[in-house]
């Protein structure tokens, strides 16, 4: 029970973050007045990068409890990565620090889920309550994120989004998950094998679009924006 709440705990202050970050990123790349293919080039990391980095740590995770260790590396690694974002304003530097944070963001959530759900088992309670605190969360840093950025700058409010993760990193660390692979581990799959699925093939494609066409709408509001 205490991990239950401890995951709730986790999900609010991550999503606190969350949204003080990414919601505002391309606004962030607008800011810098870059050129429109160095501008788009951001965009498509964010994309690329949660594809390849669902592949990647799909591919490393297996027991809950190494799937917990690697939320931690993730989180923390993100974290950092994020708290020096908003002062990094040269382009090559730039993409670097896009690739590691989109790289982490998306992965990290399909291993939380798997995670929360775990815990709300053991403690026979509806992972939707802990989904809700981390959906309030979001909507508050939504929000608020706006009228933080105008008051205080972009580097000031990433500062503040990467220090939420290390926060809701302490509550990580105190939770104690315990179990090894179940008889019905999921077994290997190879990429050659993955691409030669149309379907896989098919909702790669959709996937990279649906968020490309996100990233895209929020410049355009962003320039719209700009322009009253």
């Amino acid at each position: 029970m205490k991990d239950y709440r401890k995951f709730q705990a986790l999900h609010f202050f991550r999503f606190l973050g969350d949204a003080l970050f990414y919601a505002f990123l391309t606004l962030y790349f607008k800011s810098l007045d870059f050129s429109p293919w160095k501008l788009g080039t951001l965009l498509a990391i964010v994309p690329l990068m949660a594809i390849a980095g669902s592949i990647v740590l799909g591919k490393l995770s297996g027991n809950p409890k190494r799937n917990l260790l690697m939320l931690k590396i993730v989180n923390i690694l993100e974290a950092v990565f994020m708290i020096f974002f908003g002062f990094i304003r040269v382009f090559p530097l730039l993409v670097i620090f896009d690739i590691i944070v989109s790289f982490c963001n998306k992965s990290f959530y399909s291993l939380l889920d798997a995670a929360a759900m775990d815990v709300s088992q053991k403690a026979h309670k509806n992972y939707s309550n802990i989904r809700i605190f981390g959906s309030v969360a979001y909507l508050i840093s939504s929000f608020a994120g706006g009228y933080l950025i105008d008051l205080i700058d972009f580097k000031f409010v990433f500062m503040l989004a990467g220090s939420l993760f290390l926060v809701a990193g302490i509550f990580m660390f105190t939770v104690k998950i315990e179990g090894k692979a179940s008889a019905s581990a999921k077994s290997e799959v190879h990429l050659k094998t993955l691409f030669k699925n149309r379907s896989f093939v098919f909702y790669l494609l959709f996937y990279v679009f649906a968020l490309g066409a996100s990233n895209v709408s929020d410049n355009i509001y962003a320039l719209y924006s700009s322009s009253l």
